[in-house]
């Protein structure tokens, strides 16, 4: 039998009936002259196309049933993950708008540096040292430094990191009431320069840290309340400018825009300036850049962690990319008409004073580690840097404040 025999109405009748009777798609092919279903098909969906109101044939009904079932499923499946994505950024833009509500008043009230650090104060009193520096950077709060891994020469972890940061604000107040001459001082600036926290910018030490890095930010913030409070008490009033580094950014590798907002550290220092909004003897003056630019005893000091200066791995070592930068730092403030005379950055570890008083570098807290032993670079203990700007004679006293106590 061949499918020639039957017209569109004699196929239309045979495969009714073969639906009606609960026939498979094979059994109503074969019943129609077809080998194959498939060859029915063809032809069977033409015909429906052009009549319509008729039947699928059943298993290719089946066919269809299972497909729209897989496609409800996926679809199930995607609104369910969508859903749950919905949640989540809906979860971490309501910690966002928190976060941004609770520093909200902080941003509003522009911080500055204080008056007093405005004008060079006139004086002649035989005993005004003029106002102390203690630059605070590079305490890596949260890394964790191995000791063997160093040929035992340091060791470094939460407990260590405290109890150095204490010991360096105590060594800092005795050095200078006691061992400097009896005199007076016009405050006390304590310039935050990055890398405060380890961070996650590397896998490695993403791993090592002692704690996750919001954990250290809070232990830190705590920490830097009792060290600020401290000089506060002993010093009278207490500026704190503040810059981020490359340890606390978000991202893996440094960004250009919101480079400072999307880092850990901006939100510790907005933590701190929040702490002392009300505070007259304490000032927190958070940079919306890389760098901050202030006044001390007529000298302008510009704050930046380091971490744009590239090189050093020659004979001359840090100094060409050090001098380089401060060279084109230089020619940047000049063009917008906000020089500076001392430039001061952290970032490499390494306590330097350069000529002529054209910029500090600070050591750190955490000291020789895995990195700097791994690359043959050399051997420091931890320590921070103590300075102090005169009215009239500019940067006398230094000294590098070691955080061990030694």
């Amino acid at each position: 039998m061949t499918s020639r025999r039957y017209s569109d109405a004699d196929l239309v009748a045979a495969v009714r009936a073969g639906v009606a009777r609960r026939a498979s798609g094979a059994e109503i092919a074969r019943s129609c002259g077809y080998t194959s279903q498939s060859a029915l098909r063809t032809r069977w969906e033409r015909i429906r196309k052009e009549r319509g109101n008729l039947p699928a044939l059943p298993d290719h009904q089946a066919g269809i049933e299972a497909r729209d079932r897989v496609a409800a499923d996926a679809s199930a499946s995607r609104a369910a993950e969508l859903a749950k994505e919905v949640k989540r950024l809906r979860a971490q833009s309501d910690i966002r708008q928190r976060l941004f509500d609770l520093i909200h008043d902080v941003q509003q009230a522009p911080r500055h540096p204080p008056k007093w650090l405005l004008e060079r104060k006139a004086t002649t009193a035989r005993w005004h040292h003029g106002t102390p520096t203690l630059f605070l950077s590079d305490l890596h709060w949260g890394e964790r430094v191995f000791k063997s891994q160093v040929n035992g020469v340091n060791e470094f972890d939460l407990d260590i990191a405290q109890r150095r940061l204490k010991t360096v604000c105590e060594t800092s107040i005795v050095l200078l009431r006691d061992v400097l001459s009896k005199g007076d001082y016009d405050g006390i600036v304590v310039p935050l320069g990055g890398d405060m926290l380890s961070g996650n910018i590397h896998d490695e030490i993403r791993e090592s840290n002692v704690l996750p890095v919001n954990a250290c930010l809070l232990d830190l913030l705590d920490h830097l309340i009792a060290v600020i409070d401290t000089l506060k008490k002993e010093f009278g009033t207490v500026y704190v400018p503040c810059v981020t580094g490359n340890h606390g950014r978000h991202d893996r590798k440094p960004r250009a825009k919101n480079a400072v907002i999307d880092n850990y550290e901006w939100i510790l220092y907005q933590f701190l300036a929040r702490h002392y909004a009300k505070d007259d003897r304490v000032t927190v003056q958070v940079a919306d850049s890389t760098d901050i630019v202030y006044p001390v005893q007529g000298r302008r000091f510009l704050m930046t962690h380091g971490d744009q200066f590239y090189g050093g791995s020659g004979i001359s070592g840090p100094l060409v990319p050090w001098s380089i930068g401060d060279a084109r730092k230089r020619a940047r403030q000049q063009a917008i008409n906000m020089p500076y005379d001392t430039m001061i950055f952290g970032h490499w570890h390494q306590l330097a004073w350069g000529p002529g008083d054209r910029w500090i570098v600070n050591g750190s807290l955490k000291g020789y580690d895995e990195y700097a032993n791994r690359n043959n670079f050399g051997f420091e203990k931890p320590q921070q840097a103590l300075f102090v700007t005169h009215p009239k004679h500019g940067i006398t006293f230094r000294m590098g404040v070691q955080a061990d106590g030694e």
